[in-house]
């Protein structure tokens, strides 16, 4: 009988594998990658190390059986990293075995959006722009891999006071008028849009953007009154100013030259040459033109015009009130007796007596051209006597007559 002895030699081990073959970016120093599995037909222990890797791909090291990290990861530099361990048994002679392993670094959200610009000031809007009028486009980038999720940025408006008034297109970023714009009561509007991008939890940032209204003439002129009266002497000389309230008007723009104000006079028969009104302060004045001002002329004591004020905007707006100028009177004329000479009738004498009382002589009678109320009295008379002294030989007398005015004439 022979025995025979099989003797075990040892042999090297087969394979070398990772258990995870993943590890996201942002994993810290010393993070497990994973377990390594070597298979050997004899053996069960091992002492692995790593024997090369790429520098700047990040750093892996073996501790025991695992694989960690031994420097930052940056998916965004490196999305996989090649490191060659080698693991040698316990046997004797040892054996070893070398492999190159790949682990894959798993993308995380680890960038904020970041807009082109610290802030955006539009192209001035004008106001009352239709709905959909372009303003201006945002921009925002992510540093997170392109195409990804973690990359997509999303536009939203942040709620605010003019929020309402303005739109964005959640992909490309381009703002639109969506409400009414008033110059008058804004000079500019100033919304803030988010960059959000589609990462679990997402990331997002905000910007401000200014939006300038620029004025349009949306607004017509109006007057202080609805009417306004005036008066002059007949007798005033050239440039008199006139009485007057002042003719003021206003305008609801917001700017130059929209809310420059011009005023004008329009109207029938002599008033526009006989008057004029400063076309920036809106004083009126008499212009002494030719026939000039006269009370006591037909239709003269009142002229009927039409003040005009007319902003200085583009398609410019205009309004119109009335103006009543009254010429006022001057005692300026004589009263005239209708005769140069008045002889009275022979009266008896003792007439007044057999009348018992005064008895009418004669009836005179003046005009005056200012209109005044006529007042007659005697200025001066006498008597001349002939003979004795009951015996009346000749009476003279003369009489004036004057106006109310407040210079009387005669």
């Amino acid at each position: 009988t022979h025995t025979i002895t099989i003797t075990n030699v040892n042999e090297a081990p087969t394979s070398i594998v990772l258990s995870e073959t993943s590890i996201p970016e942002s994993a810290g120093i010393d993070a497990v990658v994973g377990t390594l599995l070597v298979s050997d037909p004899d053996s069960s222990s091992f002492a692995c190390t790593v024997t090369a890797q790429v520098p700047d791909h990040g750093q892996l090291d073996v501790a025991g059986m695992n694989v960690v990290v031994s420097a930052g990861l940056d998916h965004e530099a490196h999305t996989e990293v090649d490191v060659t361990v080698r693991c040698v048994d316990d046997g004797s002679p040892s054996q070893e075995l070398s492999a190159t392993l790949r682990v894959a670094v798993t993308d995380v959200n680890d960038h904020i959006p970041e807009f082109s610009q610290a802030q955006y000031v539009a192209a001035a809007c004008t106001e009352e722009s239709d709905d959909g009028t372009w303003v201006v486009r945002v921009e925002a980038t992510d540093g997170d891999p392109v195409g990804s999720a973690h990359s997509t940025i999303t536009y939203t408006i942040v709620p605010g006071p003019s929020a309402s008034l303005f739109a964005v297109d959640d992909s490309s970023g381009n703002i639109t008028v969506a409400g009414r714009l008033d110059r008058e009561a804004h000079a500019s509007h100033t919304i803030f849009l988010q960059a959000s991008d589609g990462g679990s939890p997402p990331h997002a940032t905000t910007v401000a953007v200014v939006v300038p209204v620029a004025d349009i003439n949306d607004h017509t002129p109006f007057f202080s009154q609805a009417q306004y009266s005036a008066s002059i002497s007949e007798s005033a000389a050239a440039d008199t100013p006139l009485a007057a309230a002042a003719i003021n008007a206003s305008d609801g723009d917001a700017t130059a030259p929209n809310n420059q104000l011009r005023f004008s006079l329009i109207g029938d028969s002599d008033g526009p040459d006989l008057f004029a009104i400063d076309a920036q302060s809106g004083v009126l004045r008499f212009t002494g033109e030719d026939p000039g001002l006269d009370y006591e002329r037909a239709a003269g004591t009142n002229y009927s015009l039409t003040v005009v004020v007319h902003d200085l905007g583009d398609a410019s707006r205009n309004a119109t009130a009335p103006l009543l100028v009254e010429v006022t009177n001057e005692n300026d004329n004589l009263p005239i007796f209708a005769q140069p000479v008045y002889r009275p009738l022979p009266l008896s004498e003792g007439a007044a007596a057999l009348a018992g009382g005064p008895v009418p002589v004669l009836v005179v009678s003046a005009s005056d051209h200012d209109r005044d109320t006529i007042r007659y009295f005697l200025a001066s008379s006498s008597i001349a006597y002939v003979g004795g002294s009951n015996q009346r030989r000749q009476r003279r007398a003369s009489g004036s007559a004057g106006d109310d005015g407040s210079s009387n004439s005669s």
